[in-house]
């Protein structure tokens, strides 16, 4: 674990997570170096199968997040129930 105290802390007085999406790896990217830029502690995750991209990433809690993360849309929320739910599209089809 990278940040053990700042874990033990948010484990103790909140244990919530947010997670929040962006468009691609390149804006994923600029918002992790948006977020180094103002100090904020970022926890990094990369994906080794395809060349060790960046593909997500922990931020500390901090009202400062908000400037940077505060537009960004809850993530899967651009995707539909169906396709987020195969089964229940195949359930639906499958009744006549």
């Amino acid at each position: 674990m990278r940040y053990p105290q700042l874990a033990a802390r948010w484990h103790l007085h909140s244990n919530y997570l947010v997670f929040l999406s962006v468009p691609d790896l390149p804006a994923l990217q600029r918002l992790h170096d948006r977020l180094r830029a103002a100090e904020l502690l970022c926890a990094d995750f990369h994906e080794p199968d395809i060349g060790n991209l960046l593909t997500a990433i922990a931020v500390e809690p901090s009202p400062l997040v908000r400037k940077f993360c505060g537009g960004l849309p809850l993530c899967l929320r651009e995707h539909s129930a169906e396709a987020l739910s195969p089964r229940l599209s195949i359930s639906k089809t499958s009744k006549t």
